[in-house]
């Protein structure tokens, strides 16, 4: 229920009572995604920029968390007509702040950006951008569309669609801790690790496989170890599985049900 309704208790009201489990108005879809730049109006940016960053990670992205700043940048200048003195003082970091503020996304850097490691990445204006919500997520990821609530529970049929909205979910819980520094991790584009948060001077190094197939967990902790050897970050990590709970010498595979429950 929770990737459908998200944490909000407004929503969870309507579905649970109201609908007794039956759908969703579409009004609430269409409200949300307007809700979210409510307070813009008391900025100096322009709001149809910010629908613009929505809509490049609906189309373009298709939600994946990893943002490439570039071509967001290049996206965003071919489909808004920029003055000059506009042009100039545009910077995407300001949107991106915009819903880092509102509690709308949480932003993590590339780690090998910051420190230097065996393997330095190139120098990619990249980062991963998790939405901090699923009832957002869907919100964002169908606006427009018809029936949002038969789309979305279609959806949450898919696996690779669960993986996807799991990983933001997992990932921004970590904003109920106070003051966490988000990571992630990606080698030679060959593989990733989804998160690393840095709280009270310890890494928290979490990767999402939402999979109860053993094999490919463990295909994942061997890459995930070799990533934190290469990283020289001595953690034991967590895989978020999708039911498995089991603790081994070097990593642990928690139930995302569970893992939410913690943070």
């Amino acid at each position: 229920m929770y990737l459908k309704t998200g944490g909000y208790p407004l929503i969870i009201y309507e579905y649970m009572i109201k609908e007794k489990r039956k759908s969703l108005d579409d009004k609430w879809y269409e409200e949300f995604t307007e809700i979210i730049l409510e307070d813009i109006k008391y900025t100096n940016l322009r709001k149809e920029v910010a629908q613009e960053l929505l809509q490049y990670m609906r189309e373009i992205n298709q939600m994946s968390p990893i943002v490439d700043l570039d071509k967001l940048e290049n996206y965003i200048r071919n489909k808004i007509h920029f003055s000059k003195r506009e042009l100039k003082r545009f910077r995407i970091g300001d949107y991106i702040e915009y819903f880092v503020n509102n509690f709308t996304m949480v932003k993590a850097t590339e780690i090998s950006a910051i420190r230097k490691y065996k393997t330095q990445n190139e120098a990619i204006r990249r980062i991963k951008l998790f939405v901090t919500d699923p009832f957002i997520f869907n919100a964002i990821y169908t606006k427009g569309s018809q029936n949002h609530f038969e789309m979305i529970t279609r959806m949450l049929r898919d696996n690779f669609y669960i993986g996807k909205i799991t990983e933001h979910t997992v990932c921004s819980h970590f904003l109920r801790l106070p003051n966490p520094i988000l990571y992630y991790h990606i080698r030679d584009n060959s593989g990733e690790i989804d998160c690393i948060c840095y709280y009270n001077r310890k890494y928290h190094v979490i990767e999402v496989k939402y999979t109860d197939n053993s094999k490919e967990i463990q295909a994942a902790a061997s890459k995930l170890l070799s990533y934190l050897e290469d990283l020289n970050i001595k953690s034991r990590p967590i895989i978020v599985s999708k039911n498995i709970l089991r603790f081994e010498k070097e990593y642990m595979i928690i139930p995302v049900y569970v893992f939410l429950l913690l943070f």
